[in-house]
């Protein structure tokens, strides 16, 4: 089971982390137009796998997971333009990791409870990879606006503490917040699917594996892109919608075409249906309570090298020093939940 679960995690770990990369320069704006087109690629790539699959039938309550994940990921763009791209993904994986483990290991939800071989390491490593999560919210995030992009800044001598003094305290708060709740979200995306795979008989004999929900939970997640889209658009005196941001998500199924039989030329979403397929996969072969604390931490690390080596967004050493602090940290955390699946203390 291993060695199938732990390299789907950790497949599904490097595409959650790249999943922002294509339009973190791309003009999106509040992220509401952004977001319904990564649904809707999710959806085109969804209708493809459902056939490779021989067209298993929709699932409404797999569906409902959709509906949760769409939720929490309607102000991602937003968050990640206050907070920076591996800061906010750091924090709403913290949470994910904590809820996805907290669902499984005590049987939230109807779920069934998935005990490990052994609670202390399981334990222990979720207590480290939380401790990591928290020793982000010291690293500071350089962190440019649109208007920034276009206009080169003179750059400090002691580039030490960042540029988020740029950013007014309340919202910084606010947007650790909002963070905090849609990694809640991102937390219980999974929770339809598992209840029922655990309760098969009464879903017509479902099956136990992950691919054939795929497309009710990108059916889920349209439905509810849309609703969302409707609601921004009322409220909105001026919605901003460009199309610029189109073409940057054009890019991001090129980058994991190579890697799939999936073919070429998908939308940005494409990385987020590849990444849930390895991700259900992992749950099926690790357990939702090795899985969710393996894929819900290591994005950061993916997403936060991305932040550090391209994008420039982390600099100084102050900063780099709690970095690497914190990857020891959660590194040591993946490595004990993986093994309390095996080894039993």
């Amino acid at each position: 089971m291993l060695a199938i679960g732990v390299p789907a995690a950790l497949g599904a770990s490097l595409l959650f982390g790249s999943v922002f990369v294509p339009i973190k320069r791309a003009p999106t704006g509040d992220g509401f137009f952004a977001q319904l087109m990564m649904c809707l690629g999710g959806l085109v790539t969804a209708v493809l796998i459902n056939g490779i699959s021989n067209f298993p039938p929709i699932y409404p309550l797999a569906m409902l997971g959709g509906c949760i994940w769409c939720i929490g990921n309607a102000f991602a763009i937003k968050i990640m333009s206050v907070l920076g791209m591996a800061l906010g993904v750091l924090i709403w994986n913290t949470t994910s990791c904590l809820t996805g483990w907290a669902v499984a290991r005590f049987g939230l939800f109807g779920i069934r409870a998935m005990y490990p071989a052994s609670n202390l390491l399981n334990a222990a490593g979720v207590f480290l990879l939380i401790v990591g999560g928290v020793l982000y919210l010291f690293i500071k995030s350089d962190v440019p606006s649109e208007k920034d992009d276009d206009v080169e800044k003179p750059k400090k001598i002691d580039d030490d503490e960042g540029n988020e003094d740029d950013v007014p305290f309340a919202t910084r708060i606010v947007a650790i917040l909002a963070a905090l709740i849609s990694g809640t979200f991102y937390g219980s995306m999974s929770t339809p699917i598992t209840y029922i795979q655990q309760n098969s008989i009464f879903f017509g004999n479902a099956p136990v594996e992950g691919l054939p929900y795929i497309l009710s939970f990108f059916c889920g997640v349209i439905v509810t892109s849309v609703v969302v889209f409707i609601i921004y658009t009322i409220r909105s005196p001026k919605p901003y919608i460009e199309g610029p941001v189109v073409v940057p998500a054009l890019c991001s199924g090129a980058i994991f075409a190579v890697s799939r039989r999936l073919g070429k030329g998908r939308k940005q979403h494409t990385i987020i249906q590849t990444a849930m397929s390895l991700f259900l996969t992992a749950i099926e072969h690790l357990s939702q309570t090795i899985a969710y604390p393996l894929c819900a931490m290591l994005p950061g690390l993916i997403a936060s090298a991305w932040s550090v080596l391209y994008f420039k967004e982390i600099k100084g050493s102050r900063n780099i020093a709690f970095l690497v602090v914190a990857y020891g940290i959660t590194l040591i955390g993946v490595i004990l939940v993986a093994l309390s699946k095996e080894i039993s203390l």
